[in-house]
């Protein structure tokens, strides 16, 4: 914690956004699951509490039976400490299950950890992220991201895409620069589109010149589930999460009005 920053516990807005993200199947949270996942290891750090009081003061685990002294589970607390082996590069491309189809969902990302190479990784987030906007060809879930670890752990010398391309049926592409999904106002959305129809122009110069003039994004796309894709080199990747946290923003809420700002 730096020297200006208050105990989690005393940050009403950020502790309430966290409590409003976990234990809940709503489709729309304040904070991405990697967010809960800094927030959760900050409470521990800052509390010195063990997991089971973490996962109790969250609600997150409830005892399994109905015994006074069973320990409270802590099942879905260290799903979400997982996620702090993953590479910075996807962890932004990590949504809630079933309301964030066309990212990687949460319980996968968090098997995704046990490799350990970031290439190993990338490449599976990739091929997820990839088969989840394909219709048409298999979509790879979590059953099928399992058998594709458990055969990496199996046959270390194969390539990974190898592998995920005997599950998946077909090839797959993957990139290493940094990759962020956003969850973006319809409103802003509409906008952004008709700022792209009236100039005849890529959504990606658009930004550009209207949102980010001084930090360059790669690439910019919107998919048919309103997602807005940003790929970014680290240097920019950087910036952006040195500002939302400097303005005490969760990283949607942060894009949410740069992009509200940007298209007035």
């Amino acid at each position: 914690m730096s020297q200006s920053e208050n105990p989690l516990l005393d940050d009403i807005d950020l502790f309430s956004d966290l409590l409003a993200s976990v234990g809940t199947h709503l489709k729309d949270r304040p904070l991405s699951p990697y967010e809960v996942s800094n927030c959760i290891v900050r409470l521990q750090n800052e509390t010195g509490e063990t997991w089971e009081q973490i996962s109790s003061r969250l609600s997150l685990g409830k005892k399994k039976t109905n015994n006074f002294y069973k320990k409270t589970d802590t099942t879905m607390v260290n799903k979400f400490i997982k996620l702090q082996k993953l590479t910075k590069k996807r962890v932004y491309s990590i949504g809630w299950g079933e309301a964030s189809e066309d990212m990687v969902g949460f319980t996968s990302a968090s098997d995704i950890s046990k490799l350990t190479n970031e290439e190993d990784q990338i490449k599976l987030f990739d091929a997820i992220l990839e088969s989840a906007q394909n219709s048409s060809g298999k979509k790879l879930g979590k059953e099928d991201v399992k058998k594709i670890i458990e055969e990496k752990s199996k046959s270390i010398q194969t390539p990974i895409e190898e592998i995920i391309q005997s599950v998946m049926g077909k090839k797959f592409s993957s990139e290493s620069h940094f990759l962020i999904g956003l969850k973006i106002n319809n409103e802003i959305l509409k906008r952004l589109q008709q700022i792209t129809d009236e100039k005849n122009t890529d959504l990606t110069l658009v930004l550009n010149e209207s949102i980010f003039p001084n930090n360059s994004i790669m690439k910019a796309r919107i998919n048919d589930k309103k997602t807005l894709w940003l790929t970014t080199n680290e240097s920019t990747f950087h910036i952006f999460e040195s500002n939302w946290k400097k303005e005490k923003l969760s990283m949607t809420a942060y894009f949410n009005k740069l992009f509200q700002e940007g298209t007035k």
